[in-house]
C-alpha cells in the first residue's frame, strides 16, 4: 500500500468517526433531555467534552512590504528630514500571520484532522488551544479530494475530542459546529442531518458523506 492509499484510508475511518463527535456532534437523546417532557435543556455537556478539542489554526506566510517612493525623494528629505528607516532599502520581507481556520485533535500524539485548503500554500502552520497554548504544526498528509489534511503537534496534555459512531447517526438528529468565526473565538452553531449515506458527488477516492444544515462561519 503507497502513502496515498494509506493516507486515505486514515481519512476515511477519522472521517467516519469524526462525523458524530467532532466538528459535527450526535446528541445522545438519554443523556441531554429532561426526564419529563424528553426536551433538550442544554448542549452544554456535548460542548464541553467537545470543545477543548476544536483548535484554531493560523498560517504565515512572506510578503514584501514596499516603502512609499516619496520617502526617498531628496526634496522630501531635505524638509522632513531622514529617519534611520529612509536610510534602509526601499523594500522589507515580512510575514503575515492570518487565521485560516480550525482542526480538532484526534489522539493523545497531537494529531489534527483539519480541511485541506486551511494549510494550502502555508509557509509554516500555527496552531492555537483553547486554553491559549499556540505551536507550531508539521503536515504528515494531504488529500486533496476529500479536501482533509493531518497535522501533529507536540504538546504534552492534549485534550483529545471523544471519537463517535457514525453508523448510530439517523436523519434528523441534532448536530451542532464549533468553529472560531472571523478569529472572535469559539461559537456555536447548530442544527440537523439532512441525509446519510451522500454519493454521486464527484469524489473518487470516498463517496460515502453526511449532509448537514448547521451552518459552518468562516474559520
Amino acid at each position: 500500500m503507497n502513502i496515498k492509499q494509506t493516507l486515505t484510508f486514515v481519512l476515511q475511518s477519522v472521517v467516519i468517526g469524526l462525523a458524530a463527535a467532532a466538528i459535527v456532534l450526535l446528541l445522545i437523546p438519554g443523556s441531554f433531555l429532561t426526564n419529563s417532557a424528553r426536551q433538550v435543556d442544554s448542549y452544554h455537556a456535548a460542548i464541553e467534552a467537545a470543545a477543548p478539542a476544536v483548535v484554531n489554526i493560523y498560517s504565515g506566510n512572506s510578503y514584501t512590504e514596499h516603502r512609499n517612493p516619496i520617502l526617498q525623494d531628496p526634496l522630501f528629505r531635505r524638509f522632513f528630514g531622514e529617519s534611520s528607516e529612509d536610510k534602509s532599502s526601499s523594500s522589507n520581507t515580512r510575514k503575515r500571520i492570518d487565521s485560516k481556520g480550525s482542526g480538532v485533535i484526534m489522539d493523545a500524539q497531537g494529531h489534527i484532522l483539519t480541511n485541506a485548503h486551511v494549510i494550502q500554500d502555508a509557509e509554516e502552520i500555527f496552531v492555537v488551544l483553547r486554553d491559549g497554548r499556540e505551536t507550531i504544526a508539521k503536515v504528515i498528509g494531504v488529500d486533496s479530494d476529500t479536501d482533509l489534511a493531518v497535522l501533529q503537534i507536540d504538546l504534552n496534555n492534549l485534550p483529545v475530542i471523544p471519537i463517535g459512531d457514525s453508523n448510530q447517526l439517523h436523519v434528523g438528529d441534532i448536530v451542532l459546529a464549533i468553529d472560531n468565526p472571523y478569529d472572535v473565538g469559539q461559537a456555536v452553531t447548530q442544527g440537523r442531518i439532512s441525509a446519510t449515506g451522500r454519493k454521486r458527488l464527484g469524489i473518487s477516492s470516498f463517496d460515502n458523506f453526511i449532509q448537514t444544515d448547521a451552518d459552518i462561519n468562516p474559520g
